[in-house]
């Protein structure tokens, strides 16, 4: 046996014959009533898959850390409020979802997670980024929305394989340089931040098509967003813009610009 499906259940407590499957690969728990997991859950050593979203666990069950042969774990929709620092003797996870949790912060050790493709954090109140998240610069795909983040650790520039980074609904004021680095990085999700500038570095991140700053601070169109010439959505909306520089006409890949509820008199 190497694929168990138990998601929505009534399950409260998990039978100790499960963890006799020294071959199982995939445990999909979603959607049931656990809070709690029994030791024995380290005899599953082949096991690379854990869904343990939509159940009731208040803080993270400890015993995860002895399966480091874990690559994908699901934990969102708990009801969590911190991680273990254990969580770093999973060295193997490529995808780690602890989204739609209480969570206030992330441990030093999330920076020995250097094989995660996915990182999905959102929807916690989370205020900063431990530094060492640099090291983790495999991540593609990073959902940092709906949090307190007020600012970002200049190692978020060594994060050079992201593509997809979303950081609306926080309350950054300011961006660090060491972005311009973010070479891969196609879509950024700022709305609804603190912004209203951004770094002189901004318009390095050479392949940006989708970049979102609506619901902001600005009073007008950054001009460094002109160097982005991959640009092809521009979502500004909801600012204070009322002038737009002349060099938007840089940006000759545009397909989509919204100013829409800004202070514009004339273009």
């Amino acid at each position: 046996l190497i694929d168990i499906d138990l998601l929505d259940n009534d399950i409260y407590n998990l039978s100790s014959s499960i963890w006799d499957f020294q071959n199982l690969r995939s445990l999909d728990l979603w959607d049931n009533h656990l809070s709690s997991l029994p030791s024995e859950i380290s005899g599953l050593s082949s096991i690379e898959y854990i869904g343990l979203n939509y159940n009731n666990f208040y803080t993270f069950p400890v015993e995860l850390n002895t399966l480091t042969t874990l690559k994908n774990l699901g934990l969102w929709n708990n009801h969590i409020n911190s991680l273990s620092t254990g969580i770093g003797n999973l060295t193997n996870l490529i995808a780690f979802s602890i989204n739609n949790n209480n969570i206030s912060s992330l441990p030093t050790e999330i920076g020995n997670l250097t094989s995660l493709t996915y990182l999905n954090i959102e929807y916690n109140n989370i205020s900063s980024l431990p530094t060492s998240i640099g090291n983790c610069s495999s991540i593609g795909v990073f959902y940092a929305s709906h949090n307190q983040l007020a600012t970002l650790p200049d190692e978020i520039g060594w994060l050079t394989s992201l593509s997809q980074f979303t950081l609306s609904s926080n309350n950054i004021s300011s961006l660090p340089d060491s972005m311009e680095n973010l070479d891969n990085l196609h879509e950024l999700q700022l709305s609804s931040n603190n912004l209203s500038n951004v770094p002189t570095t901004f318009g390095g991140m050479g392949a940006i098509a989708d970049l979102n700053i609506a619901g902001n601070n600005f009073t007008s169109l950054p001009v460094e967003i002109s160097s982005l010439t991959t640009l092809t959505d521009l979502w500004a909306g909801s600012n204070q813009i009322a002038s737009i520089p002349n060099s938007i006409g840089n940006l000759i890949n545009l397909d989509s610009l919204d100013l829409g509820n800004n202070m514009l008199t004339s273009l």
